[in-house]
């Protein structure tokens, strides 16, 4: 009698075992997988770059377009760690224009208000400066805004002036989100990375979503920018040939 309930406990447990591992494979093939750091842009796009804040040579080959929030905790890492090394290896050399697009979340009340300060500080050729005291200083508010210009060399009138006119920002801004979202570049920071023709107009050509390591951009860039060398040597030599 023993021995037959013994086996029928077993029995009972290698079920509930069985059925345990059948419901957490369930649950674990259900959960929504995280979407690839890099994918294709949609065909044929191209973005007008000349009127947005731009850092790196005209003549660069490849462009990085950031869109970004400056409340941002994952903007603010972006920011404050590759970015840096993104500038000292290709922006720097003139092989990259790097150009930032605003994209304020909903959720953060004064994503806004901290983009507006930036390109007001863009318009006396500051804008830089601003972004990255911005993002270091994880400032919020006008008065935080009003500290960190106090060493820079801006005309404070005219600043301030800037930051009064609300819609000439909003026009700015809006522009920037509309863009994003046409791309589907719903979260911070993402990133549309392609080559610029001559007349300042962007071809994408890859899309970049999340604060993404160092590696995931320099795979991007030296592809497209190997890609562009092979195709300006080819035309090289037709050109000889023609």
């Amino acid at each position: 009698m023993h021995m037959r309930i013994g086996k029928i406990n077993t029995v009972l447990l290698t079920l509930t075992v069985a059925l345990q591992g059948v419901l957490l494979y369930q649950i674990y093939t259900a959960r929504p997988r995280a979407p690839e750091p890099v994918r294709n842009a949609p065909d044929d796009v191209t973005v007008d770059v000349t009127s947005m804040p731009s850092m790196g040579s005209k003549s660069a080959n490849a462009f990085v377009v950031e869109f970004s929030d400056y409340e941002c905790p994952f903007c603010r890492r972006h920011a404050t760690g590759v970015l840096k090394e993104l500038r000292r290896q290709y922006v720097d050399t003139g092989k990259v224009r790097y150009v930032f697009a605003n994209n304020p979340l909903k959720m953060h009340q004064s994503a806004r208000l901290l983009a507006r300060g930036a390109i007001c500080a863009g318009q006396q050729e500051q804008y830089w400066d601003l972004h990255d005291r911005l993002f270091e200083s994880e400032s919020k508010t006008a008065d935080d805004i009003t500290r960190l210009i106090d060493d820079m060399s801006l005309e404070r009138s005219a600043f301030h002036k800037c930051m009064g006119d609300e819609v000439g920002a909003t026009k700015v801004i809006d522009a920037d989100v509309k863009l994003a979202t046409g791309l589907g570049l719903l979260s911070t920071p993402s990133f549309a990375v392609g080559t610029v023709d001559g007349g300042g107009r962007a071809r994408l050509q890859k899309l970049i979503v999340g604060a993404q390591p160092l590696e995931v951009f320099q795979s991007v860039i030296d592809d497209m920018l190997d890609d562009r060398v092979t195709e300006k040597g080819l035309w090289g030599w037709l050109q000889k040939w023609l």
